[in-house]
C-alpha cells in the first residue's frame, strides 16, 4: 500500500569518449631538429640583457629649489665630472663627502645591478663597458648623478641547451592546441552524423569508449558523474529518450566528452 515510499532513484549508466588536450600533448614528440630551427629563428627571445653594476654620486635637486639653485647644482655636477676626469681615484672619497645619497654612500656608492631596458639610464650606461669608467652628469628624478662602472655583463644569447626544454614545451603546447581544435571539430561532426553510436568517432580519433557506473539525477560516485553538465546531458530528452549521442560536454578548458 505504500510502495511509492520505497522507490529507488532512477539511474543511468553512460558510455562516453573523452577528448583531452593533456593527452594529446603527452603523445606529441618534437624532433631535435625542429627545436634547433625554432631556436635559430627566435634567438631574440633568448637574450640575457646587458647588466651594469655602478657606484654613483648624487647631487640632489629638491622640489622647492629655485631655477638658479638648480643651475648651480648642474654647474657643480659638471665641475665634479671634470675633476674626476683628471683624477678618477678621488671618486670613492667624493662619494663619502659630496653624495646626497647617504644610504649608498655607506656602501661606497654602489647600487644594485641595473638591467638594460629596466631603468632610465640606458642611454648613459650603454657606452660604459670598462670598469672604472665615469659618466658625465645625468639628470634623474632625484638630481644630477655621476656613475662609475664597477662591473659589466654584456648581453648574451642563452645556449640552446639552457632553453631546449622551454622550446620543446612551447612547441608541444602550440601543436596540442591546434590538434585539439581539429579533433574537437571531428568529434562534434562524427558524433552528430552517427547519433546512435560512439564507435566511428572513437575509431577516427583513436579514443577509448568508457563506461560509467550507474548514477541518478542528483549525483553519482565519481567526479565525472557528479558533474552537473554531465548529469543534465545524460538525463536530457535527446539522450535518455531518443537514444542519441549528446552534444560535446565541456568538463574544463581542455577536456570535453560526448556521451550516450
Amino acid at each position: 500500500q505504500h510502495q511509492k515510499e520505497f522507490l529507488t532513484p532512477e539511474k543511468v549508466s553512460i558510455d562516453y569518449i573523452r577528448l583531452s588536450m593533456a593527452d594529446i600533448k603527452a603523445n606529441i614528440r618534437i624532433p631535435d631538429q625542429q627545436i634547433k630551427r625554432y631556436y635559430e629563428d627566435n634567438q631574440s627571445n633568448y637574450y640575457t640583457p646587458a647588466q651594469w653594476q655602478v657606484a654613483h654620486i648624487l647631487l640632489a635637486i629638491r622640489p622647492e629649489m629655485s631655477e638658479d639653485d638648480r643651475q648651480r647644482v648642474k654647474q657643480r655636477a659638471e665641475e665634479l665630472y671634470r675633476s674626476l676626469e683628471k683624477d678618477p681615484t678621488q671618486f670613492e672619497q667624493d662619494v663619502k663627502t659630496i653624495s646626497d645619497d647617504k644610504i649608498s654612500a655607506a656602501k661606497a656608492g654602489v647600487l644594485p645591478w641595473i638591467v638594460a631596458g629596466q631603468s632610465e639610464f640606458d642611454k648613459t650606461l650603454v657606452n660604459m663597458t670598462r670598469p672604472g669608467q665615469i659618466s658625465p652628469p645625468v639628470l634623474s628624478q632625484y638630481g644630477y648623478e655621476l656613475f662609475k662602472l664597477v662591473d659589466y655583463k654584456p648581453a648574451v644569447v642563452k645556449p640552446l641547451l639552457d632553453v631546449q626544454a622551454e622550446i620543446q614545451d612551447q612547441l608541444k603546447i602550440d601543436l596540442a592546441q591546434a590538434n585539439y581544435a581539429q579533433a574537437l571539430e571531428q568529434l562534434s561532426d562524427l558524433s552528430y552524423q552517427t547519433p546512435d553510436t560512439l564507435t566511428p568517432v572513437a575509431e577516427a580519433l583513436k579514443l577509448t569508449i568508457q563506461e560509467s557506473a550507474p548514477f541518478s539525477r542528483v549525483s553519482g560516485d565519481s567526479v565525472l558523474t557528479k558533474n552537473k553538465q554531465v548529469i543534465s546531458a545524460a538525463f536530457s530528452h535527446d539522450v535518455l529518450t531518443l537514444g542519441n549521442n549528446s552534444e560535446p560536454v565541456q568538463l574544463d578548458n581542455e577536456t570535453v566528452i560526448v556521451l550516450r
